[in-house]
């Protein structure tokens, strides 16, 4: 039985959830047609996701707009918004998923001036925001249920069907032409409108892959854009530029990464998975790596409270595979607040902020990780020890990696990996001969970088360069899950979730009459 830890206004999809990734595993090819190409920029950009509410104390665009210095300095490129549109209110728990307008902002967060200006900041500090985007069903309020009844699946009396098991929402019925237009269209809104960057499609495992190639080509007639799909299907590449790892990256508590870490699996396993990956996915369509989402952290906790000492060599795994790295809303500073409704509390002094930093900054700035090729090294500890080398024209990156809880004394065989090198952590020089040995400590890592992109990385951006940068965006711009009730797991009543999200502080909107004309099999909401 599954620990369940439910948190109100992240999406924790569940027990649907983790079937749908099973089936859509199974059913998946060796994936179809050329890989679309995402924008030139978005290639060595990493992703930060930002749950607005928790983000600040005050939870608006003005607040996060303040901290762009501060995640520019780490090394963050993209800035994905969990959803920012006007919540339903009918059957709803206070989501972000549940959406009422499409084309409406969520009134606490801000005002649309305050997220136009959000916007000019990002870019004006040479980064790029994506919005997260949810097709799959709207809440029960939204005027489509009215105005547009077509639009929805219904059952045989004409009643529109809710979305899976997740009763604060309704299905939507991409069977219909008119549909795809209308979402199409909706998504040019914030495009044209509102000059953003791509989008984070919630559920797009849920809405017909033909859908979504008609849906990028118009996207990006407008202007170049990042597409990332909530997904795992590499039948979808034509669709998107990106989409989760699923299968190394947490899902379940038993997923490959925390199985080999409780040494329940073998290392060997991460090479199986890689090569599955190589064979299925075609350049240059890249995997979101991560350890830590919403949902993972709606359901498991915290990197630390699910990985224990292995967070940090598994964080230096997501950044330097081939792929693109993901961190989540505080992770940068390992925020681990006792109740996971709190919003953050700053620490710019935490020694995480430095180890992140490090690898968001080398991945920026070194073709190796974000263009490079992938060499698996062989050890005299394989069984411990995963070590592997990126590559790109005169670029090199090693990367060591105790995943074990105890000491390994090991010699890199196999490959001649002669030379100077810089240890990203450490900034001392490191000269490897042709077979070289190391020692990691429990949980150990060392990242080995060769070639110009090392220069400057570790210490970051200068301070001063960080104040100017501050006033220059204050002065330009002014000073200023899928989270949902889906975090339910099977046999968790409505009003458990209700519950849920009531203690960790999500905000709830008040008590509304049904809508008319909808309905579905879920259990409604009562509320005290």
């Amino acid at each position: 039985m599954q620990k369940e830890h439910p948190i109100p206004g992240y999406e924790a999809r569940g027990a649907f959830r983790a079937l749908a990734i099973l089936v859509a595993s199974a059913l998946a090819g060796m994936g179809n047609g050329a890989a679309s190409a995402p924008p030139a920029w978005s290639l060595n950009q990493p992703i930060y996701e930002v749950n607005l509410q928790l983000f600040t104390a005050a939870g608006t665009y003005k607040a996060l707009q303040q901290r762009l210095p501060q995640l520019k300095a780490q090394g963050v490129g993209i800035l994905w918004l969990m959803p920012i549109m006007t919540r339903g209110q009918v059957r709803a728990f206070g989501s972000p998923y549940c959406v009422k307008d499409y084309k409406g902002f969520h009134a606490p967060f801000g005002s649309e001036r305050d997220f136009r200006d959000l916007v000019a900041a990002v870019h004006a500090a040479d980064m790029h925001i994506i919005l997260d985007w949810v097709p799959n069903h709207t809440s029960w309020d939204n005027a489509l249920t009215v105005e547009h009844k077509d639009f929805y699946k219904r059952d045989g009396t004409g009643n529109i069907q809710q979305a899976y098991g997740w009763s604060d929402v309704a299905q939507l019925d991409y069977s219909n032409p008119d549909l795809r237009t209308w979402m199409i269209d909706a998504l040019k809104y914030w495009v044209a409108g509102f000059d953003v960057d791509g989008f984070r499609f919630d559920v797009a495992w849920g809405v017909p892959n033909d859908f979504w190639d008609r849906a990028r080509a118009e996207l990006e007639a407008v202007k170049p854009m990042f597409l990332l799909a909530e997904d795992n299907n590499p039948d979808n590449q034509t669709g998107f530029h990106s989409n989760y790892d699923w299968d190394m990256m947490p899902v379940t508590e038993t997923t490959p990464l925390i199985e080999i870490a409780k040494g329940a699996k073998p290392l060997s396993l991460l090479d199986d998975l890689l090569a599955k990956e190589a064979r299925a996915y075609k350049s240059p369509f890249m995997r979101m790596r991560f350890t830590s989402n919403h949902d993972e952290f709606a359901n498991f906790g915290t990197p630390a409270q699910r990985l224990g000492g292995a967070v940090r060599p598994l964080a230096v795994l997501t950044a330097t595979l081939p792929g693109k790295p993901l961190i989540y809303n505080g992770q940068e500073i390992g925020w681990n607040p006792g109740n996971r409704g709190t919003p953050i509390t700053w620490n710019d002094t935490s020694s995480f902020l430095d180890f992140y930093g490090r690898l968001f900054r080398l991945f920026q700035a070194d073709p190796a990780l974000h263009a490079g090729s992938y060499l698996k090294l062989k050890s005299s500890q394989d069984a411990a020890v995963f070590a592997y080398a990126r590559s790109k024209d005169k670029d090199r990156v090693v990367v060591l990696l105790n995943l074990t809880a105890q000491a390994r004394d090991f010699t890199l065989t196999g490959l001649d990996l002669t030379g100077a090198y810089k240890d990203l952590f450490s900034d001392q020089a490191v000269d490897l001969n042709a077979s070289p040995s190391f020692n990691l400590g429990p949980w150990g890592y060392r990242v080995l970088v060769m070639g110009a992109a090392h220069v400057g990385l570790t210490s970051g951006p200068p301070e001063r360069s960080l104040r100017s940068a501050s006033r220059s965006s204050i002065a330009r711009n002014g000073s200023g899950s899928a989270l949902r009730a889906r975090f339910r797991r099977a046999g968790q009543s409505d009003a458990g979730a209700k519950d849920a999200f009531d203690a960790l502080g999500a905000s709830r909107p008040p008590d509304a009459p049904s809508a008319p004309g909808v309905s579905g099999p879920g259990k409604s909401v009562s509320r005290p």
